[in-house]
């Protein structure tokens, strides 16, 4: 009797084991087309340097929700910049020359 009432409880335990894991659908993001856009230089321009991204360049793509700079990723919805370790502790300026606005 005790080993019938065990397998019963194992297989009852096995049975909504299964039907949970079987329910669980996979968990998607509202915004599943934001990206991550990494500066990795402290320089301030907007002339193209090849796999350089400075943050003015990285706020223009992503307020723009496109890759109007190659050298950073593109934007698209509610993006994020993040600064890469090489410019740890580096004071970043953007400089308010009229050479570096866009027209």
């Amino acid at each position: 009797m005790k080993a019938s009432l065990h397998l019963f409880r194992i297989i009852l335990l096995a049975a909504l084991l299964a039907t949970t894991v079987l329910s669980i659908k996979p968990v998607t993001s509202a915004h599943a087309e934001d990206l991550v856009i990494t500066v990795n230089t402290e320089f301030d321009s907007l002339e193209y340097t090849p796999d350089l991204c400075t943050l003015r360049e990285a706020i223009i793509n992503a307020n723009d929700d496109a890759a109007t700079y190659p050298d950073c990723a593109a934007g698209s919805g509610d993006d994020t910049i993040l600064f890469g370790n090489n410019i740890y502790n580096a004071i970043l300026l953007l400089k308010s020359d009229n050479r570096l606005q866009r027209s």
